[in-house]
């Protein structure tokens, strides 16, 4: 056989057509703040890959992004034993989803309870929560008017949250939350509940 000269350029070219090794997009995602475990996961789904990789060039956030892909949008594949390519959702619209959570538009709640419909219809984020009036309350006036509400209907829990039991914070601001439907802004509720039952 004759010697077979291969030019440096030529094996560089086909290492840059080949496409990502799994290793490599593993320790990628686990570079954007993933864990070894959810990277993994991702990477042995080829669709889910692509598809991560998509609402990646979006811009949105890699750790929010994953924890609808490994929480909402897997338990839904699962369920349906459907692949995401299967489904109806863009990575443009769990970016815009994202968008809206980081934006306080919505809280983070909200988007898990709209995924499902995003992936059965298709429709945007924005045009679901505008139908149906799902946008976040972040008006202190609006917030702490309703957590008033909440600890003068519980004046028991009251005195004994004042009494030591700290942990009952968590029953005042659940109580809002339900209130609101979820709608409330969980970081204003705290901060306003806290100060009310001081």
């Amino acid at each position: 056989l004759m010697p077979l000269k291969i030019s440096r350029e030529w094996v560089k070219e086909i290492q840059d057509k080949m496409p990502e090794l799994p290793q490599a997009k593993r320790e990628r995602y686990m570079s954007l703040g993933l864990s070894e475990y959810d990277a993994s996961v991702i990477v042995e789904q080829m669709g889910l890959a692509l598809f991560f990789d998509e609402v990646l060039k979006t811009g949105a956030s890699a750790k929010i992004a994953v924890n609808f892909i490994m929480g909402e949008i897997a338990a839904y594949l699962k369920e349906e034993k459907l692949e995401i390519t299967e489904t109806k959702l863009t990575p443009e619209n769990l970016a815009e989803l994202i968008s809206l959570i980081e934006k306080n538009t919505i809280s983070n709640n909200i988007g898990k309870q709209i995924i499902i419909d995003m992936m059965k219809e298709g429709e945007k984020a924005s045009s679901i929560v505008e139908k149906r009036g799902l946008s976040q309350i972040s008006d202190e006036g609006a917030i702490k008017e309703i957590c008033q509400k909440v600890v003068d209907a519980n004046p028991d829990q009251v005195e004994k949250y004042k009494g030591g039991k700290v942990q009952l914070l968590g029953f005042f601001v659940g109580q809002v939350m339900k209130e609101t439907k979820g709608r409330a802004n969980p970081k204003a509720v705290n901060d306003l509940m806290k100060e009310l039952l001081e």
